[in-house]
């Protein structure tokens, strides 16, 4: 997806986004970053399940949440976030 799909995502009224199974192998971070930036801010449910994400995409997902009062359920199962993400 490019930065003008993510932007038009964040101004649909969308709760549910599941994009499991759907990033490359080889998402860098530059990559990652305009997504996480544009999450929609009503989002409840977001599925990044086996998406290839790494420490560095977490650190990206974490600043980009951390505020986030809105958002109930995150699925970041069979992803490779390995000791570095705790």
């Amino acid at each position: 997806f490019s930065a003008d799909v993510w932007r038009a995502l964040s101004q649909c009224n969308i709760r549910s986004l599941f994009l499991n199974d759907t990033m490359e192998s080889s998402c860098s971070q530059e990559v990652f970053q305009p997504f996480v930036a544009s999450l929609p801010p009503q989002l409840v449910y977001l599925n990044l399940a086996n998406c290839s994400l790494e420490a560095p995409h977490m650190a990206l997902l974490y600043r980009a949440l951390k505020d986030n009062c809105v958002l109930t359920h995150l699925d970041l199962s069979e992803n490779s976030l390995g000791k570095d993400s705790s």
